[in-house]
């Protein structure tokens, strides 16, 4: 995923591609996302950056946007950020559809790291609170309901010197 200032600087960007090809890509798909929560942040600090990202996917009524946003600042996101993960931002289309896309990226340590944050037992993991932990499980369920359909894909951070 990847982020630009404006449309004149992703034309750019794919002219210098295109004369310097590298073999890195079988193909790209360009999808104009716009932010529906707090993050993405205008800079994303060294420090928020993991070796493996979740690219999820989720599919929802339209209706449900501002409680599915609901769900994931105040309650899933603190107990998984409580985890050492790094929510990198919240996006949908910009085109109108119904169903509506969301799309979710989060920075993990590694694929064990993203598996406990999928935990869902009674007791919270160390590192995070009783109550953090309840009430992220009670949203996390709300959110679910709200999804007509998801997935994710784990991917591994490419080195940044190519």
């Amino acid at each position: 995923m990847t982020r630009f200032p404006d449309y004149q600087a992703w034309e750019q960007a794919q002219a210098a591609r295109k004369a310097n090809p590298i073999g890195l890509f079988r193909s790209e798909n360009v999808r104009l996302l716009k932010p529906v929560a707090n993050r993405p942040k205008d800079v994303i600090p060294a420090g928020d950056q993991r070796a493996f990202y979740g690219h999820r996917r989720f599919f929802i009524s339209p209706d449900d946007l501002d409680e599915f946003v609901d769900c994931s600042e105040n309650g899933i996101w603190p107990r998984i950020e409580s985890q050492g993960a790094c929510i990198l931002g919240l996006w949908t289309t910009v085109a109108s559809t119904s169903p509506m896309e969301i799309v979710l990226l989060t920075g993990y340590h590694g694929p064990a790291h993203w598996e406990e944050t999928r935990a869902v037992s009674e007791d919270a993991p160390d590192g995070c609170e009783q109550e953090v932990w309840t009430h992220s499980r009670r949203k996390r369920a709300q959110r679910t309901q709200l999804a007509i359909t998801s997935w994710v894909r784990l991917m591994q951070r490419l080195a940044t010197h190519i």
